[in-house]
């Protein structure tokens, strides 16, 4: 960092400037922890400015992720009164002073904020925590009101919440060393992202293609940052797949003269007559499983509320439309005065994926009575606890099997086998592998996932001290059409040496390979080989899945091609080309903290020179 200062406004033609990024900082943030007094002023740029005399100074901190240029390209003051003078510390080093012009305005010159301009010239400065001081030095006895200060530097990527030290991230984290393989083609990875403010939504798809993949690796690593927190925690934050109505409409009147249309997410109300009922019917949208999804497919929870100003007895009535493509038989419930609720249940696959559910509610025909609404709404059925069985255990490794209540591929079975005991297990909807933790007599870690519909998750044995460690990325293993929203590669049958810690897996689509569990004291790796893909030329043969909504709140925030290409996970790139890949986070995550790295190595590939 130069240690020399200038002028501010002996800066304005021979000063060499910074262009990039730009943060503005509010004083007034920073003002309590000196004591300075805040002022209320309507043309502050945030309504407000902090007044400082003469021995006065404000400190701002900022952080850095990356070694940067940086520029102080403005300060906003006001005066009223005789000229005030202010250096301007970086890391309390003097690198300019500036003065205020003299007014003097009966007090009005307070609402008169100027720019001083670029402040000083620009300064490298290293990854970390610095210090931007403000130190009077002259001033009557009115002083100055500084307003904002401006900051650019040269570093494209910075985000708000790394500069103002929210979030934390290390420049020197990556994977140089993971090297590409000069005698194998090239790998395709396309990005087939979205984004997302739900951290528990894989927003972040990237499929691989390869026409003559034979074999490759995923390792998965703990993370490169140090961290003493465990935050493994679900984040439902802004997530629908949280959310249990699938509908729902409050407090509304139903009478026969006058009209009714209410909208809600994904349903409609309005009302209608028939020769036997006034009606109130409601059409719905569910998603299914051509969206990844299970609310058409689950059973539901129907209930509806009277308000307690009912006077007098009414018998109303439910039928539905929905997956036999007829109506239900109507039941009916007699509404007193003292019970104004009513709840039915609806068994699973009652109704259909897309647009075509309908509900009635039945009334008295021709009613001339006011009926006053508290709710009507439907709702998922609970969902009950995954059931884990135990398959295997010979003290060295545990195998379990796991049957979900509603797995979104109901329908479609797993059988495994296990060859060390020559059985068969027909009812797991994925498989738990654990494995003996070195540093503990009793302890065993999970090491690997893997689910019918194809998708793997894996981890590094949980270090000394913790409990356990979260998943956080996934692999979707096998041929699949990318561009469904939730794809799969349901596997039909596997044969697993425990023993060996070897699976042969066999897909719905006749596909085969074989997989190969190995894990030392700091990664995991799965070896997939004997690949017999038939149509690698046009689907992809993995895909990578996991979540970003900014660095900080992510399982990963970056990839690196072949030890040398790193991007940003969501910067901008299309298709990325190369043998060895590696997702990671440079910044410390809230979500997730210490989940894994996960690499992907293409190691042979047939027919390749």
């Amino acid at each position: 960092m130069s240690t020399g200062y200038i002028v501010a406004f002996a800066c304005t033609l021979v000063c060499p400037w910074v262009s990039g990024v730009t943060f503005e900082l509010e004083t007034e943030e920073f003002a309590p922890e000196r004591g300075l007094l805040v002022t209320s002023r309507p043309t502050a740029s945030n309504k407000q400015a902090v007044w400082m005399l003469a021995s006065n100074y404000l400190k701002l901190e900022f952080c850095l992720s990356s070694e940067t240029d940086l520029q102080v390209s403005d300060i906003v003051v006001s005066n009223d009164g005789d000229e005030d003078v202010v250096d301007v510390l970086l890391d309390w080093e003097k690198i300019a002073e500036f003065r205020t012009f003299k007014k003097s305005l009966g007090g009005k010159g307070w609402d008169e904020y100027k720019p001083i301009g670029p402040v000083g010239i620009k300064n490298r400065l290293s990854p970390g925590r610095h210090t931007l001081v403000l130190n009077v030095t002259h001033s009557d006895d009115y002083g100055v009101e500084v307003d904002k200060i401006e900051m650019t530097m040269n570093d494209e990527d910075l985000e708000e919440d790394v500069f103002r030290c929210r979030v934390f991230c290390y420049d020197h984290i990556g994977y140089t060393h993971i090297h590409g393989r000069d005698h194998i083609h090239s790998a395709r990875a396309v990005q087939r992202s979205f984004k997302t403010d739900c951290a528990e939504v894989d927003n972040l798809k990237i499929p691989f293609y390869h026409r003559s993949v034979s074999s490759f690796m995923l390792t998965a690593s703990h993370p490169q940052y140090k961290a003493f927190v465990n935050v493994k925690r679900p984040d439902f934050t802004n997530c629908e797949m949280a959310l249990e109505n699938l509908w729902r409409f409050e407090d509304f009147t139903y009478t026969n003269e006058s009209e009714l249309k209410l909208r809600g997410d994904h349903a409609v109300l309005t009302k209608t007559q028939n020769e036997n009922h006034d009606i109130i019917v409601i059409f719905f949208n569910l998603r299914g499983p051509k969206r990844g999804d299970t609310e058409s497919e689950i059973g539901s929870i129907l209930s509806l509320g009277l308000q307690q100003t009912l006077d007098a007895p009414i018998e109303i009535g439910v039928q539905y439309f929905g997956r036999e493509k007829e109506w239900s038989t109507p039941v009916f419930k007699n509404f007193k005065t003292e019970d104004f609720n009513w709840t039915i249940s609806t068994p699973d696959f009652t109704w259909i994926e897309g647009p075509e559910n309908v509900l009635r509610i039945l009334l008295p025909l021709d009613t001339t009575r006011e009926i006053e609404f508290d709710y009507i709404s439907l709702r998922k059925r609970p969902v009950k606890e995954e059931v884990a069985f135990k398959i295997y255990d010979n003290d060295d490794v545990v195998l379990e099997g796991v049957d979900v209540d509603f797995w979104w591929q109901n329908g479609k079975q797993m059988t495994v086998n296990i060859l060390d005991q020559g059985k068969t297990y027909n009812n797991a909807d994925y498989l738990r592998f654990y494995q003996k933790v070195p540093w503990s007599e009793k302890g065993y870690a999970q090491t690997l996932a893997l689910y019918q519909d194809g998708i793997a998750r894996l981890l590094p044995i949980t270090p000394p001290g913790i409990d356990w460690i979260p998943f956080g990325s996934s692999v979707l293993i096998g041929e699949f059409k990318p561009f469904f929203p939730r794809p799969a590669a349901p596997i039909q049958h596997i044969d697993i040496d425990l023993r060996k810690l070897e699976l042969k897996v066999y897909y719905e689509n006749n596909n085969t390979a074989r997989m190969e569990l190995k894990s030392s004291f700091d990664e995991t790796s799965l070896l997939v080989t004997d690949m017999e893909f038939k149509r690698l030329s046009r689907w992809p043969f993995l895909m990578f899945k996991s979540m970003w909504i900014k660095n900080g709140n992510s399982d990963v925030d970056h990839v690196s091609v072949n030890g040398n290409d790193q991007r940003r996970i969501l910067g901008g790139w299309k298709k990325l080309y190369g043998t060895s890949f590696a997702f990671f986070r440079k910044c410390l995550s809230k979500h997730n903290t210490l989940s894994p790295d996960l690499r992907v190595e293409i190691l042979e590939a047939h027919n390749e020179i």
